[in-house]
């Protein structure tokens, strides 16, 4: 329902900018527990930078979409299958 496909947005989106964190501003996910300030302060220093937010936002809307997508695919594949979708057919 809307709860749950909001919650994976929600994931997903966190998902791509934490990716964009990590291949471009070379940040660990462990960094947010050992340096949390030092984190905070890159996040906002790039805020401030029209070309990091450029390549910021490409990366993550570019990837959310991307995840949505499959995640959508995957969903409507579990739907089907559970609908009997892909047993097979009895013969007379």
């Amino acid at each position: 329902g809307r709860i749950g496909w909001s919650f994976a947005v929600v994931v997903i989106v966190a998902a791509s900018y934490g990716t964009y964190l990590g291949r471009f501003q070379r940040w660990n996910s462990w960094d947010l527990a050992l340096q949390p300030v030092a984190l905070l302060a890159d996040i906002f220093s790039s805020i401030a930078h029209p070309a990091t937010i450029a390549q910021g936002l490409a990366l993550t809307v570019g990837m959310a979409v991307f995840l949505l997508l499959a995640y959508g695919c995957w969903v409507a594949m579990a739907r089907d299958r559970g609908a009997g979708g892909n047993r097979p057919t009895e013969k007379s």
